[in-house]
């Protein structure tokens, strides 16, 4: 009888902890499924703009000369965001943009607009304005190997000008 007892008892352990074992991967998982949603921004994507459609706690990292700016959407409220880049928090109004100087030579280096709210999401645009007296200022790597007679290389102006008007040559023949 005694055995018997024992084995509905381990039984019922081994049911028992994988209704928690179970539970804890449910768990997990929807925690995953409802995880924050994390954008990275190229300097290259800053250029042209980047449309971006977030909820709270979504995070957008924007990738700059000086290194990368982490933004977290903190709170979304009928008629403005609240933003966090480290210890900061901004308030960005619907319709509104909040201007960003990273590298502190006093000019905008990167503009997030507002143009949306809709419940809890929000649309966003996060870019770099072309700069009119911008000194474009290339980096290249070295030359590729020849392949049929040509030879590459990688060019990317670290001023983010957004222009290519002393974009050295990518491309030579060999």
């Amino acid at each position: 009888m005694a055995e018997m007892s024992a084995g509905k008892t381990m039984f019922w352990v081994a049911i028992i902890l994988g209704v928690i074992i179970a539970g804890g991967i449910i768990f997990i998982q929807k925690f995953h499924d409802s995880g924050v949603l994390v954008t990275d921004i190229s300097r290259d994507a800053l250029i042209v703009g980047t449309e971006l459609s977030m909820e709270a706690g979504d995070i957008f990292v924007v990738n700059f000369v000086d290194g990368e700016h982490e933004f977290i959407i903190e709170e979304i409220l009928k008629t403005k965001i609240r933003l966090r880049e480290g210890l900061v928090f901004y308030d960005l109004f619907d319709g509104k943009t909040l201007e960003f100087d990273f590298d502190g030579d006093e000019g905008v280096d990167v503009v997030v607009s507002l143009d949306e709210i809709d419940e809890e999401v929000i649309s966003l645009k996060v870019e770099s304005p072309i700069v009119e007296n911008c000194t474009e200022s290339w980096e290249c790597s070295d030359w590729g190997e020849c392949i049929e007679g040509l030879k590459g290389r990688v060019c990317v102006d670290q001023s983010i000008c957004g222009t290519e008007l002393s974009k050295p040559a990518f491309s030579e023949s060999c």
